[in-house]
């Protein structure tokens, strides 16, 4: 008689450990496989097989699977999630502070670092508060935000300046000239800046005195910012030249004085140089003789020219006398009137 015997399996594999779901940081920190095994009843060992889902790189959750079946067929699986939330903020390195002559220059760039992103994204803000020359404060707010949206800001101050007074294009030397007439003026001095281009040059001249001394020159530059450059030119007026005078030629009066004339004179400065006149009479008790008139013309400078002109005062006419008519007298002579 026969007997029926039934070898059979009906335990599932048991695993050696279940790994409770965790919360990290970063994907890195994505705990694998610790090497879990099974035992089984009937069959050891029993392979395990480990699969893990992707892993998200800015959070998310990862499952974990762990999976024994035994030679019967019984299977045994471990699910294990993982939750992947980053909550710590990059660290941002900003450039120091900066100052640049008239415009934006390069200030540099941030860098930053995280714990789980290995490439944060870097931007930035301006708020600017500049004057109407453009010049100013610039405040650059860097921010570096992470994968997981986790940022952090900080603030760069950049200066923009104009520390350098504008150049003036020429810078005339001191002279000396004869006239007031000679006196330069403006030859059209220009002036450039490192920040403003042009710039207004602003030129003033001094009194001049007609008849000598000093004059100046001024030439002012000012630039946007206020920085300003200045030049002066002295010019000083001597006058060495003397009038040239032309006087009356001699004359001859019958008796008395008469108009000798007038002296004229020209002067290369002067206008109207001042004329004058001495006489130096050599005369006798008739009136009679030479006057030696001494002309002179003075420029407003105080150069002066003499010359002398002669007068002869003279008598050249004989006396005119009346005689009485003839007179007839009777035996002796009489007085006979005139």
């Amino acid at each position: 008689q026969d007997q029926t015997i039934n070898i059979v399996d009906t335990q599932n594999p048991v695993l050696s450990d279940n790994p409770i779901d965790v919360t990290v940081e970063c994907a890195a920190d994505v705990p694998g496989d610790p090497g879990i095994t099974a035992t089984d009843n009937c069959t050891d060992p029993v392979t395990v097989t480990f699969t893990q889902s992707a892993i998200p790189p800015c959070g998310g959750t990862v499952t974990n699977t762990w999976e024994a079946t035994d030679c019967a067929g019984n299977t045994v699986s471990y699910t294990q999630t993982i939750t992947i939330i980053d909550t710590q903020d990059p660290t941002i390195n900003v450039p120091g502070v900066v100052t640049f002559e008239c415009v934006l220059g390069d200030p540099g760039t941030a860098t930053a670092t995280d714990n789980c992103d290995p490439n944060p994204t870097i931007s930035f803000t301006d708020a600017p508060s500049l004057d109407a020359c453009g010049l100013g404060t610039i405040i650059r707010t860097w921010t570096a935000t992470d994968c997981a949206g986790n940022s952090v800001s900080m603030d760069q101050t950049i200066n923009i300046v104009d520390t350098q007074a504008p150049v003036l294009s020429d810078n005339p030397t001191d002279v000396t000239v004869e006239c007031a007439a000679d006196v330069p003026g403006d030859p059209g001095i220009t002036a450039t800046d490192n920040c403003t281009d042009p710039v207004t040059v602003t030129f003033t001249q001094s009194a001049i005195p007609p008849c000598g001394g000093t004059v100046t020159n001024t030439w002012e530059a000012t630039d946007c910012a206020g920085n300003t450059v200045s030049y002066t030119q002295t010019i000083t007026i001597i006058d060495t030249d003397d009038p040239v005078m032309n006087v009356p030629a001699g004359v001859t009066f019958e008796c008395v004085l008469g108009d000798p004339g007038t002296a004229t004179a020209t002067d290369n400065c002067d206008p109207n140089p001042t004329i004058s006149f001495t006489d130096a009479p050599n005369l006798d008790a008739c009136g009679l003789g030479t006057i030696t008139r001494t002309w002179t013309a003075t420029d407003c400078a105080g150069n002066s020219v003499s010359q002398d002109q002669l007068i002869t005062i003279e008598d050249t006419q004989d006396p005119v006398i009346n005689v009485p008519a003839a007179a007839t007298f009777e035996c002796v002579l009489g007085l006979s009137l005139i």
